[in-house]
């Protein structure tokens, strides 16, 4: 094989790559499990900072 051809072969497995991660980045945004495990661990930090009188402390 010629040089020109391994680069490419290298810049296409390199894009591929690249377009994985960005899939899985877009995934785990998206997930709505996630998010609904985010709302949940808000309101229990704002729960602890209301009988803590500000002071973040376990209930």
């Amino acid at each position: 094989m010629t040089r020109g051809v391994e680069n490419l072969i290298r810049m296409g497995v390199a894009g591929l790559i690249l377009v994985m991660l960005g899939l899985l980045l877009f995934e785990a945004q998206n997930n709505p499990i996630r998010t609904l495990d985010v709302a949940r661990m808000r309101t229990q930090r704002e729960q602890c900072t209301v009988q803590s009188g500000g002071a973040l402390e376990p209930i």
